[in-house]
């Protein structure tokens, strides 16, 4: 049975946007994501830029932008990312242009990113709403994260 995450009951906004899901690794943030996703039309979600290399199934665009370490020095430097952070000497951040188109669209615009991309987040826009996810308990997470390889 699929539960209902979000209906346009639940989730009435007249205006844009921002929710923000940080979490360990395996607690289901990608799988929230695509149920909000599929179940309201008016979510989208923010689309980070990286200099790590592209994995097999990921997508420019859908997954991430991919981006050498120049460019993205290049970008960080213009001001183009709202916040931005190093992880294992790979670049994330999240890109201002299509954030910024998304937002004039009154689109509900959900991150998938770390705790310290969140607070920036919310320190640009402070009706941005951060939501922690945490497994259902330590013994499941290490069953999702062990069947995946992690």
């Amino acid at each position: 049975m699929t539960k209902t995450l979000a209906s346009p009951k639940t989730v009435n906004s007249q205006k844009p946007l921002l929710v923000v899901l940080s979490g360990p690794s395996g607690t289901g943030k990608s799988t929230i994501v695509a149920e909000l996703l599929k179940q309201d039309r008016r979510f989208c979600v923010s689309i980070s830029a990286t200099t790590r290399s592209r994995r097999f199934a990921e997508k420019e665009g859908r997954d991430y932008y991919f981006l050498s370490t120049n460019e993205f020095r290049n970008k960080k430097r213009r001001g183009e990312f709202i916040e931005t952070a190093s992880v294992f000497e790979e670049w994330y951040g999240t890109p201002k242009k299509p954030l910024l188109e998304a937002l004039k669209r009154n689109r509900l615009v959900l991150f998938d990113i770390d705790v310290q991309g969140g607070r920036s987040i919310k320190k640009w826009r402070k009706d941005a709403v951060l939501i922690f996810i945490l497994p259902p308990s330590m013994a499941v997470l290490r069953k999702r994260l062990a069947s995946r390889k992690t």
